[in-house]
């Protein structure tokens, strides 16, 4: 099985979910409440989380009457899932480009939720995805926005300090690149970045129909002060929702 990056930060990404989940303002917390909303009521569906890391996600679709099956490929990640989780919530590690643990056809409804950056392969993912769902099944997946969070990127400020742009230099650049902020998430792991095009046409090329788009913000005023009120302007995560005919 690939080697799993997270197995190494597990206490601190497991304390940053905590941290961030609940907050407005927060990337995490944006994401999931944007994917939660297009992936609509769960109740009696079997569902899939995709790189469910320490389980979230799983749990939230589970209270809502969903069927869930947890996804991750890292074992460490897994354990804390299992810990902070009901008995009645299932976990497996598995690869997310090839999914073998998981029958065809067998989900009415597959998520993941800022994990798609982590995984080299594109393509054998959405395949993978493609193959669990049933008919008519969908496929809900929130990343960071591949327009806006780049390689190259940079805020830009006037001379006092007030927000300006946000500046993208690098956007064509696919590929594996680590933000230049050490202590965060991006700059403990990486991420593989992926031009909006890329993630679109390998979706469709993998025979699914693109339903809806989404780009979430924080809500009006979550932000105290004009700066950090500025940047939101410019959309941190992308939702989309696909289907298999």
């Amino acid at each position: 099985m690939a080697h799993a990056a997270y197995d190494a930060i597990v206490d601190d990404y497991a304390a940053f979910v905590g941290a961030n989940l609940a907050a407005a303002t927060s990337v995490l917390g944006v994401a999931t409440r944007g994917l939660l909303d297009l992936a609509g009521p769960v109740a009696g569906l079997a569902v899939c989380d995709l790189g469910c890391g320490e389980g979230h996600l799983a749990r939230d679709l589970a209270g809502q009457g969903g069927r869930v099956v947890g996804v991750d490929i890292s074992a460490a990640l897994l354990q804390v899932a299992r810990a902070r989780s009901g008995p009645d919530l299932r976990f497996v590690q598995d690869d997310a480009q090839q999914l073998h643990t998981l029958p065809d056809g067998a989900y009415d409804l597959v998520v993941s939720n800022l994990a798609l950056m982590d995984i080299p392969d594109l393509a054998a993912t959405y395949a993978a995805v493609q193959r669990v769902l049933r008919p008519r099944g969908r496929f809900v997946f929130a990343v960071t926005h591949p327009c806006f969070q780049a390689p190259g990127t940079r805020v830009e400020t006037d001379a006092a300090g007030n927000f300006q742009a946000r500046s993208i230099s690098r956007y064509t650049e696919e590929g594996f690149w680590r933000s230049d902020n050490p202590a965060g998430i991006r700059g403990k792991v990486g991420a593989y970045h992926r031009t909006l095009a890329t993630y679109l046409n390998t979706l469709l090329a993998a025979g699914f129909t693109l339903t809806r788009l989404a780009e979430p913000a924080p809500p009006p005023g979550a932000y105290a002060d004009s700066y950090t009120q500025a940047q939101v302007q410019v959309p941190a995560v992308l939702v989309m929702e696909a289907c298999r005919p």
